[in-house]
């Protein structure tokens, strides 16, 4: 299996179990997010898109290196003017770091159109499981 074809097996299972509609595996490199992998129900995501790292949700996951979510980000007073989310209207997100030999490389994230009511245990470990899938891929397969 191709490492793109890998990825996207770990997006498409993540997006199934979660209910969420966007899965993105991202690279993060000083304050720039760049897209290498992505599988969407919407429109405006594309592989190498390239955004400054704080116009994106994943920001939080990439200052703490643990798995951040946002339920229903309309519910959250000061992410009503986040950038994801003025051009997006994206409410529901779950992020990872990927770590590569204990390394901050990027994210793996979910997101929706529509809010959930909460994460639950089970999404955390999910999550932290694909991440470290996908850390495998990415060092196996030397993807930059």
């Amino acid at each position: 299996m191709t490492p793109t074809l890998e990825l996207h097996d770990i997006l498409q299972r993540g997006r199934d179990s979660l209910g969420l509609h966007v899965g993105i595996v991202s690279r993060i490199v000083d304050d720039m997010y760049t897209i290498i992998a992505v599988l969407s129900d919407y429109p405006g995501f594309y592989t190498g898109d390239c955004f400054e790292l704080g116009n994106t949700y994943c920001l939080d996951v990439s200052r703490r290196r643990e798995v951040m979510t946002y339920p229903d980000v309309a519910n959250i007073h000061e992410m009503l003017k986040h950038p994801v989310y003025l051009s997006t209207q994206l409410r529901a997100y779950i992020g990872a770091p990927i770590m590569v030999d204990s390394c901050f490389c990027g994210t793996l994230n979910f997101s929706s159109k529509q809010p959930k009511s909460e994460f639950a245990d089970g999404d955390y470990r999910l999550i932290e499981s694909l991440s470290r899938e996908t850390a495998n891929v990415i060092q196996n397969q030397g993807i930059n």
